[in-house]
């Protein structure tokens, strides 16, 4: 039985390959398995010999073009490192001349320097970072009240000191914020990138001194990996061609020769990446300003080191188009092979009608494309219901979600009107203006400025006028026990801030600083820009919190919008802060020092231009 079966088969697959045979040889050219063939060969042979065509026509500007960008590549690389470096520098140095033991040597004489141990407390905050940076040569903490400077635990004289190089350009920073200047240490070796970052205490406007950090050169061409290809030239300019640092350490001696070199980069835009002759070589020449410092960054390297490049990708495209071609072939075959097949089984099920035996059917059954074509159908219609059902709760909310602000909006004029009318009546019961009734009035103003505010966004100026109106009821409430400070740099009451967010941040300060105490302390709002970006600071010397608790609340305040119903107002600020700018921004809670708490919210500059 099992010998029968099986020449049964045997012969079944020998007719169809005899129909097969006998289809083409009658069809020819004329069979849909020949012309597949011959139009998916085209299809995918054509695009490749016009890629073929057009790479021998632009193989040169390609691969220049690749080695422009290997080179810009690289140059990024370098610059990026660099950048990351000085950033990190600069904050070192930033948090240096602001903390208070610097500020105090900055105005001390040397017996209370001494008396103190100001030497050692700040010596060892620096080690603390100078130990993991061996590429910082040294720091400076100068005093220009006493012309003291700090160098390594040591106080000396400014006249004793030999390394003053850095003295002339802190002489011309006037009020500058910070500076980074090309030194050398005694004029002479090593070369240094001296950062300057002056010294002012909070109720003055010119410095005290500075904090003078110099970077070594040599050792941040190490970290950065600008000189392991010794082939290639990597500078660090400013406008004026003056060297910053160069991997050829013999040039940074030659500062004349620098300007000269790099005389063609004055008509280059802030970006590029092209040949140029130099000296009689052809190089490539990358350059790309910097953003934030004033520098430009240039690599330039002998076209030289790409030859072998050139040559190897040539000889990978020849080998990749023989493959292609060879693949194109084998792949159009066994497609006009498979989309053959449909059409022989529906020709075999034409011819002979003995073909619909039961292993056919079942197959037929078990690949049914129209049972899986409806079942595609129907499951599309099911997403489409379940969007539909989502579509009408939506809407359903949206309209209870306008409802609410139309009601919100009726709200505080009735409110308003109200208190007026307790207005007069106070001070028609107490025949005259008293506490209440100005308290009122306060109350009935401070509304009036939130109604009035439609935008998301409003200047520093108008939230101080509300936050102001909203203090006003806090004195009067607690007379003789609570004080609020102003400290407002006046170039940011223009800016835009997300309104309604100070006055939150105070009444938290209130209700959880000074509440315990019986609201008898001190409530300090603080505003001024660092860079381009806004800080408020709202403070107060209260009882503060738990390490614990405010760790875990800026660990929620970064990563989620809700916390628990303790800080409602802090939580509400910072979500919205962060739905407006992104999550950079928001608000960030620190111990003061002294006492209590500090609550820093952080805007971009111009949030008007981030926000549209």
């Amino acid at each position: 039985m099992m010998i029968s079966l099986n020449k049964k088969n045997i012969h079944k697959k020998n007719g169809q390959r005899i129909k097969l045979r006998e289809y083409l040889l009658n069809y020819k050219f004329n069979s849909l398995l020949v012309r597949n063939f011959v139009v998916i060969t085209l299809l995918v042979l054509m695009p490749s010999s016009l890629v073929n065509v057009f790479y021998n026509i632009n193989t040169k500007n390609i691969v220049l073009d690749e080695i422009n960008n290997l080179n810009m590549n690289s140059l990024y690389r370098t610059s990026d490192s660099i950048e990351a470096v000085m950033l990190e520098l600069f904050y070192f140095t930033y948090n240096i001349s602001n903390n208070n033991d610097v500020i105090v040597f900055s105005i001390s004489d040397r017996n209370e320097i001494t008396k103190n141990k100001l030497g050692t407390k700040i010596n060892d905050v620096i080690k603390m970072y100078t130990m993991t940076n061996n590429y910082i040569d040294s720091i400076y903490i100068y005093s220009g009240k006493t012309n003291l400077v700090l160098h390594n635990g040591s106080v000396m004289d400014l006249e004793d000191m030999k390394d003053k190089t850095w003295l002339p350009f802190y002489n011309t920073m006037e009020n500058k914020a910070f500076a980074i200047h090309a030194t050398r240490k005694n004029d002479y070796y090593p070369y240094y990138i001296t950062l300057i970052c002056p010294l002012y205490r909070q109720s003055e406007t010119t410095s005290n001194g500075a904090v003078v950090l110099n970077v070594d050169v040599e050792k941040l061409g190490r970290i950065i990996g600008s000189n392991n290809n010794m082939t290639q030239t990597f500078f660090m300019v400013d406008d004026s061609m003056r060297l910053y640092y160069c991997n050829d350490y013999k040039m940074m001696g030659n500062q004349s020769y620098a300007p000269e070199y790099l005389d063609f980069l004055k008509d280059m835009p802030a970006s590029f990446s092209q040949i140029e002759s130099i000296n009689g070589q052809d190089k490539v020449v990358s350059g790309v300003t910097s953003a934030r410092y004033p520098w430009r960054y240039v690599l330039i390297s002998p076209l030289a080191n790409f030859e072998s490049r050139m040559k190897t990708v040539n000889y990978f495209f020849l080998q990749m188009t023989v493959a292609y071609l060879l693949i194109s072939l084998i792949i159009s075959f066994i497609l006009a092979v498979r989309s053959f097949k449909p059409v022989h089984s529906i020709m075999s099920v034409l011819e002979n009608s003995n073909a619909l035996d039961g292993e056919y059917l079942i197959k037929e059954h078990h690949e049914n494309e129209v049972k899986h074509i409806t079942s595609l159908v129907r499951r599309t219609q099911e997403q489409n219901s379940r969007l539909k059902l989502e579509l009408e709760e939506r809407l359903v909310k949206l309209n209870n979600a306008q409802m609410r602000a139309l009601q919100n909006q009726i709200d505080p004029h009735f409110l308003y009107n109200t208190l007026d009318i307790i207005n007069w009546m106070a001070i028609e019961k107490m025949e005259g203006e008293n506490e209440v009734s100005m308290m009122i009035t306060t109350l009935a103003e401070l509304l009036r400025c939130s109604l009035r505010r439609t935008s998301y966004l409003v200047s520093v100026d108008e939230e101080l006028e509300h936050t102001k109106l909203y203090a006003r009821i806090l004195e009067y409430k607690n007379k003789e026990k609570l004080k609020i400070h102003w400290e407002i740099n006046p170039d940011i009451l223009k800016c835009k801030i997300v309104k309604l967010s100070i006055q939150p941040l105070m009444e938290n300060a209130l209700n959880h600083g000074l509440k315990p105490r019986r609201y008898h302390g001190n409530i300090y709002i603080k505003g001024e820009l660092v860079g381009n970006t806004l800080v408020i600071c709202v403070e107060d010397d209260g009882v503060g919190m738990d390490g614990k608790k405010r760790d875990a609340l800026n660990d929620h305040l970064r990563t989620e919008y809700q916390y628990d119903d303790e800080h409602v107002g802090i939580l509400n600020v910072n979500q919205r802060i962060k739905l407006l700018f992104g999550e950079e921004y928001g608000v960030v809670l620190c111990e003061r020092d002294g006492s209590g708490l500090t609550a820093t919210i952080i805007f971009p500059q111009d949030a008007a231009s981030d926000l549209f």
